[in-house]
């Protein structure tokens, strides 16, 4: 007896709805909500059939109605979720093979996409201010001696200061 509330046997349906994000249903970005709530015989497995751009999914029972005829189902969109989606819900029946179920109520079938979310702008770049004089690391510049570096005189005059005083502190 559909639609007699005490029975639990409702009237079978599928609500589906966007929980969260900006982008509006049926396009959701990763990292948006959902939930779907289903009504129908009480204590019936519900299934749902699945296609992602144009690869069907397998066939799967995702819950069972209460015993009032009850489901519902939350979740949040992933990155591995992303493309296009069809998908069948149904309430009752038996999956006879693996991909059809016999004696079971199509709840109807729903179409949204799913992208990744748009890029976060990075951090600005930073300007350089012309009004004041730059700031300029100094560099050691070379002796003009034989063209030697100043960094090679640093580390002998070191080698040399440890030699002299014997490697004593």
């Amino acid at each position: 007896m559909y639609g007699h509330v005490g029975f639990g046997d409702l009237a079978p349906s599928l609500s589906f709805q966007k929980t969260s994000g900006a982008s509006l249903y049926p396009n959701f970005l990763v990292r948006d909500s959902w939930t779907a709530t289903i009504t129908g015989p009480a204590n019936q497995p519900v299934w749902l059939q699945s296609s992602r751009s144009g690869s069907p999914m397998i066939l799967t029972q995702v819950g069972s109605t209460d015993s009032t005829g009850r489901f519902s189902l939350s979740g949040t969109v992933g990155t591995g979720e992303i493309g296009s989606w069809v998908e069948t819900w149904y309430v009752g029946g038996i999956n006879a093979v693996g991909t059809t179920l016999t004696n079971a109520t199509s709840l109807g079938t729903i179409t949204f996409s799913v992208s990744a979310p748009p890029t976060p702008a990075g951090p600005p770049s930073p300007t350089v201010d012309d009004s004041i004089a730059p700031f300029r690391v100094p560099s050691i510049p070379a002796t003009p001696s034989a063209g030697i570096p100043s960094w090679v005189w640093i580390a002998g005059a070191g080698v040399l200061a440890f030699s002299l005083l014997g490697g004593r502190r």
